[in-house]
């Protein structure tokens, strides 16, 4: 399983690309804080935005790699 880190450059989003014969890749960006509410109060919390992209084939079902 590979997967993408777009953390090192600093972006809050990336779309990872699929290459044949993987059928799907998850990515991660860089971790920051936000604010998340608890009740009546905002507390600071560390988020890591992800993604993932996957292929047609996974998303049309298909029964096997497309050559």
């Amino acid at each position: 399983m590979a997967m993408s880190s777009q953390g090192a450059t600093g972006g809050k989003g990336a779309t990872p690309s699929v290459n044949l014969p993987e059928a799907a890749i998850p990515g991660a960006s860089r971790v920051a804080s936000h604010p998340v509410r608890e009740g009546d109060m905002l507390s600071p919390r560390r988020i890591v935005p992800h993604e993932l992209s996957c292929c047609r084939r996974v998303l049309n079902r298909a029964d096997g790699p497309v050559s």
